[in-house]
This record gives C-alpha cells, sequence and structure tokens, in this order.
C-alpha cells in the first residue's frame, strides 16, 4: 500500500530492483506511476463500481484504457440514434397490448440506459486568491543550523526572487525538512539571518500532513476554519460546502466521518 511514501530516489530504485525478482508475487496500490511502470506487468483499474484488467505495465494500460473509452463514447453516440428511432415509434402506437410492442418498449427502456452512459471524468477547480507580493522574497544570510556536533547547514546564502521554483533534494535523515522549517520560522537557526519580506504568508504542507478528528464530518471540518473562504478576485467568497464540491465531495459526501475517508 503506497511503497514508495516518504522514500529517497536511492531506496525507491533498490526498492523496483527487489519487488522486479522472479520469485515474487506482488499486489500493489500505488499513485507512483513511474515505479509501476517499471515493476507492473498487470493494471487493475477500479472505475464505477467495476474493474477492468489491463494487461501490461502503466503505459500499456493508458493506451488501452483510451482505446474503452473511445469505444464507449461510440456505442453510446450510437445507443442515442437508435433510442431516438424508437422513441419516435412508442410515440406514434397506441398503448401497447401485444406481446412484441411490449418486448420492444422493454428494450426500448434498456437503450435509455445505454444511451445515457457518460465517462465520468471529473476534475478539481480550485481558485487561489492571491496577493501582490512585494521585491523582497526572503533572503539568506550566512545561515546556520546545527545539533551538537551535527551540521544541518553551514554559512548559507540566498536570495529568493519573485516566481522562483525551488527543490531541495538529498537523502533521507540529511535535513531537508529542517531547512524548510527554518524558512518558515517553525525551528530558530543557531546563527546568520532569516529576513522575510512584509507581504510574505508561508503556506506549508508538511510530509506529516494535517491531523483531523476522525470522529467530525468532513463539512465540520472545513467550517472550523472557514465558514467563507475567498478566491479569486473582487472579493469573491465560497462557502465551505462550495469549497468542497471542487474537492469532489457531492452532496451527502460531505457529512461523511473522517474515519470513513481513505
Amino acid at each position: 500500500d503506497e511503497p514508495t511514501n516518504h522514500l529517497d530516489v536511492e531506496m525507491i530504485e533498490w526498492l523496483e530492483e527487489y519487488l522486479s525478482q522472479p520469485s515474487i508475487t506482488l499486489f500493489m496500490v500505488t499513485h507512483d506511476r513511474y515505479f509501476m511502470e517499471n515493476i507492473c506487468d498487470q493494471i487493475f483499474e477500479l472505475e464505477g463500481q467495476t474493474f477492468y484488467q489491463h494487461p501490461g505495465n502503466f503505459s500499456s494500460f493508458l493506451e488501452r484504457k483510451a482505446e474503452r473509452e473511445e469505444i464507449s463514447a461510440t456505442n453510446t453516440d450510437k445507443a442515442r440514434n437508435l433510442m431516438r428511432k424508437e422513441l419516435e415509434w412508442i410515440r406514434r402506437q397506441p398503448k401497447a397490448r401485444g406481446t412484441k410492442s411490449k418486448a420492444r418498449i422493454d428494450a426500448f427502456h434498456d437503450l435509455k440506459d445505454k444511451a445515457s452512459h457518460r465517462v465520468k471524468d471529473e476534475k478539481l477547480e480550485l481558485d487561489i486568491k492571491m496577493t501582490r507580493l512585494g521585491s523582497k522574497i526572503l533572503e539568506l544570510h550566512r545561515l546556520r543550523k546545527s545539533y551538537g556536533d551535527l551540521k544541518i547547514v553551514d554559512g548559507f546564502d540566498y536570495t529568493f526572487k519573485r516566481k522562483e521554483r525551488v527543490g531541495v533534494i538529498g537523502k533521507n535523515g540529511v535535513g531537508k525538512s529542517t531547512f524548510l522549517r527554518l524558512l518558515t520560522g517553525e525551528e530558530e537557526p543557531t546563527g546568520g539571518k532569516i529576513v522575510t519580506g512584509e507581504t510574505i504568508e508561508f503556506g506549508f504542507y508538511t510530509q506529516r500532513g494535517i491531523q483531523l478528528d476522525e470522529d467530525k464530518r468532513v463539512i465540520e471540518v472545513v467550517k472550523e476554519i472557514a465558514e467563507y473562504i475567498p478566491i479569486g478576485k473582487k472579493g469573491r467568497n465560497i462557502t465551505a460546502s462550495q469549497m468542497l464540491e471542487r474537492f469532489l465531495f457531492e452532496g451527502d459526501h460531505q457529512y461523511t466521518y473522517v474515519s470513513k475517508l481513505s
């Protein structure tokens, strides 16, 4: 179950090699498409309460899924065209009494279900209200952090620029998360100086995630943070319920207990 979570690249490569041994039978759930590409020779897809089996790796699965959806869309279009013709026939006929007429009407209702089938491709929609950034973002001057003799950073200088995207890589345990906590002020540096721009507000999603009360409902958790959420421009707000809809929580699903979520 999610075997690559919290593993660095070196450990993922080792695990790939280990699990590729021919003597191992493996059933796994993962969101790591590259790991799945290199390991799996069968893909099971759960969609619409149906299991689809695809022989081959992840690339092969994507090709077969596209073919399946194209065929499904074609069949749906054919069913709709036939349904229109059958509907015209039903409207022209008196109330069905004969066996053949009843059978044709029953077949029409089955056809109607098939014609109404749609491939559900739900997408997450999320607008974020952005504030204007000043010229100064974040400056690190001779930054130092250590625990006893263990040095995490030592005399590090850097000036973050607007719209810059910076990634931090390194083996597990070298201090990457500690470094992030230094930048956001959760950790105090041993020495040096951190200068934050006046307009800067940090958004920090940690690897621990958010710890939620499992005895509360989803909508209750969101409302504890905010009843209304500002989005986009011109002071537009949406409700907590509308925000959840953007995360694909519809109707009654918003009242699901946190403990029931995956």
